[in-house]
């Protein structure tokens, strides 16, 4: 599959330059990396990724990175910043948002899910014999539920916590298929637990 030319789109460049002029006066190495790297609106998953832990310790930077980009431009990339209430489907980032629950469904494999920032999240499910490579729980978000259906599974789990950025995920439902777990010293897991949801009698 073909690369995509780097974007001559001046409204593009000026976000891009936006970013640099932030980053660079606090991080010289990773405004060197967004310089080389950063080329289309489609890049801008692999930034965050890149700098997954920096957002785990530090929440400011993470919206040093995202102020110049429009709701449609994150959106468009699988990023929901700051929303409130209601179902996320297959996103790649969810910061920022509370009381909102995340479902999982694409089927094959899913890279990585961040999870971060004071996000609160009532349940995170996968289904649809979707391979998730790494769900990430960090910068004080706070995760209920995480239920992965049959066929279905997490390669590695993480639940960060860097200073007061403690993270939490309540419980795994029981049979859920983790094949590698990390937990930080100070962040909270609650372990396996069986959950039924009660149905009508037929």
């Amino acid at each position: 599959m073909a690369s995509i030319p780097p974007s001559t789109d001046p409204v593009f460049l000026a976000k891009k330059q936006s970013v640099i002029d932030v980053i660079k006066a606090r991080r010289c190495r990773e405004a060197h990396y967004i310089n080389s790297n950063f080329n289309n609106y489609s890049d801008l998953i692999g930034m965050l990724f890149e700098f997954s832990k920096t957002f785990d310790c530090d929440a400011s930077y993470l919206d040093s990175l995202l102020a110049p980009f429009s709701d449609a431009d994150l959106i468009a990339n699988g990023i929901y910043y700051n929303k409130i209430g209601g179902v996320i489907t297959n996103p790649n980032f969810v910061i920022k948002c509370t009381g909102i629950s995340i479902v999982i469904d694409q089927g094959g494999a899913y890279r990585e899910l961040d999870v971060t920032y004071d996000s609160t999240v009532s349940s995170i499910s996968v289904s649809n014999n979707t391979l998730v490579g790494i769900l990430n729980i960090g910068g004080r978000a706070k995760v209920d539920l995480l239920a992965v259906g049959a066929g279905s599974c997490i390669n590695i789990l993480l639940v960060k916590s860097c200073g007061t950025y403690i993270s939490e995920l309540t419980k795994i439902t029981e049979n859920s298929c983790v094949n590698h777990t990390g937990v930080d010293e100070d962040a909270v897991f609650g372990g396996y637990e069986c959950v039924i949801n009660a149905t009508e009698p037929s």
